[in-house]
């Protein structure tokens, strides 16, 4: 199930950015939900109750812009993509670490890229995969992996936090294992 949030102060443009969303969830055969607010305020309240996988954002509202709720938006809880006609104030949305950014002008090109690389970042979220090795059961989070590699007949794979985990197999026994998780 993908959670969706909208947030713009364009009635007419929420309708055509939430009939492109529901295409794409048709074309790709995904489920999921597509909530709509007008204010960056319902947002905010609504956040309060229920998270989204991902939130797009207009930047230029009334009462309550853009980045004003960006700020009240828990980075780990959504994934943040503003889109805007507001093209030049894309370098001012960095500092909130949007996932992506949109122009309004031409926003039907690139959503479904967008979606796409949403869906594969959120299935690696809090991914525990749990394996077995020769009798040895290992409990990896998938984002915590910072590289694996092979040496001297060993597989090890190395964690962010400076861990290790190594054991004697074959990288391709690895990579059988892992398959499922690659974004490729």
């Amino acid at each position: 199930m993908f959670r969706i949030g909208i947030c713009d102060d364009e009635p007419l443009f929420i309708d055509e950015f939430k009939k492109n969303i529901a295409q794409i969830f048709k074309n790709h055969q995904w489920k999921g939900t597509i909530t709509a607010f007008t204010s960056g305020i319902q947002l905010i309240k609504s956040n309060e109750n229920s998270n989204f996988d991902i939130t797009f954002l207009d930047i230029d509202m009334p009462e309550t812009d853009g980045f004003s709720v960006a700020e009240s938006i828990p980075e780990k809880n959504s994934l943040l993509v503003f889109c805007t006609s507001h093209n030049e104030l894309v370098y001012n949305s960095f500092s909130y670490q949007p996932f992506w950014f949109l122009c309004k002008e031409n926003y039907d090109k690139h959503l479904e890229e967008v979606l796409i690389a949403a869906r594969q970042k959120i299935a690696l979220r809090n991914t525990n995969y749990e394996f077995n090795i020769n009798g040895q059961v290992y409990n990896v989070d998938i984002e915590e992996i910072l590289y694996i590699d092979v040496s001297k007949h060993r597989v090890y794979i190395h964690l962010k936090n400076g861990q290790e985990i190594y054991f004697r197999e074959n990288l391709s026994k690895i990579e059988e294992i892992f398959q499922e998780c690659w974004i490729l």
